[in-house]
């Protein structure tokens, strides 16, 4: 089969029935990656030693200081030039030493990723507890810098039996956008811009896709009624999923349609539409008021991915991709422009 990867899910450079999004491309130097709502790369040092490796995130900071419902949130992401990524948040930061603990209201949580199916974070799924110490010694609203030292253990995601210290963390100089409206930790809240209804916990779940609705209606079925939302088209796509955990880590699959090339008896290419379904990806999110955004490594590659929150659903929006379709006459696969709206539900 001639592979053009579709991803029905949460692929953050999602490939929906054979494209790819020019704004989702892999990062690099010459990317603004505003999908972290972050408003460009920020500037700085953030490094930590992991075990016996060094970690630099050399390829790409992002901070930003937002407004949640418990009140307000630094999120700190770094990328290092091999697609290792590491995150963390802070829930209505201050200048200080704090210790990592499960109150929502002074919530600190790490994360790590060395690759897509090697993630780590500071709680130990066996016994519930938070790992890790964070010091602020700047935080500076005026000038929009941080600067700080932290360490942790980190806990594989699989399993908490795997772990990896994470010692001589630094965060130099770290500029950051602040989208506060309150400006100062009692100015978040739900008068403070805090759309999200109940912080982190309240996006953590199991999700499944609903709905994928496209602008050009399709006849996948070949029963003389075409549709917009394609998994009434074609069953590939229904048990496609999505878990958010509180961990800050997600998992998702990979399923959806290609059109496969065959050649016959007589030498003929015959195209076909078919289902496949890739190995689950993971990686780690993070929430700013009504949206989630997906960052994850592929094949030494790092995507991000923004979600609206709406109720109990997230939406994802893409304009200009490409869906499969048939043909009017022949009923052949054939590849039509067209805007992709992607639909998750939590069970």
């Amino acid at each position: 089969m001639s592979k053009i990867k579709i991803l029905a899910g949460i692929f953050l450079f999602l490939t929906s029935f054979t494209f790819t999004s020019c704004d989702n491309e892999p990062i690099d130097p010459n990317i603004d990656l505003d999908e972290f709502n972050g408003g460009g790369n920020s500037t700085g040092v953030f490094t930590a030693k992991v075990g016996t490796d060094n970690f630099n995130a050399n390829q790409l900071i992002e901070a930003e200081y937002v407004n949640t419902a418990l009140g307000t949130q630094l999120n700190i992401v770094g990328v290092s030039s091999t697609g290792k990524t590491m995150s963390i948040i802070v829930h209505n930061p201050t200048i200080g030493t704090r210790n990592a603990s499960s109150d929502l209201s002074s919530l600190l949580s790490f994360s790590y990723a060395s690759s897509a199916n090697d993630l780590y974070s500071n709680i130990n799924s066996a016994t519930s507890q938070y790992s890790g110490t964070l010091t602020i010694t700047e935080f500076n609203l005026t000038t929009k810098k941080l600067s700080g030292t932290f360490s942790y253990t980190a806990y594989g995601a699989l399993s908490s039996s795997t772990q990896i210290q994470v010692t001589e963390g630094k965060l130099t100089n770290i500029s950051f956008e602040n989208t506060t409206t309150g400006g100062g930790n009692n100015g978040g809240g739900n008068n403070g811009g805090g759309n999200n209804g109940g912080g982190n916990s309240s996006v953590v779940g199991s999700y499944k896709l609903t709905a994928f609705n496209t602008s050009v209606p399709t006849d996948l079925n070949l029963d003389g009624t075409a549709s917009t939302n394609q998994m009434d088209e074609i069953s590939c796509l229904n048990n496609s999923f999505l878990t958010i955990n509180a961990n800050n880590t997600f998992t998702s699959d990979a399923e959806g349609v290609d059109i496969e090339v065959t050649v016959d008896n007589n030498g003929v290419e015959v195209e076909s539409i078919v289902c496949y379904e890739d190995a689950q990806i993971a990686g780690t999110w993070v929430l700013n008021g009504n949206t989630i955004t997906f960052t994850y490594t592929e094949e030494g590659e790092v995507y991000s991915d923004t979600f609206t929150i709406q109720g109990n659903t997230l939406k994802y929006v893409l304009e200009d991709g490409q869906v499969v379709g048939v043909e009017e006459n022949s009923g052949a696969p054939v590849y039509l422009n067209s805007d992709i709206t992607l639909i998750y539900t939590k069970q």
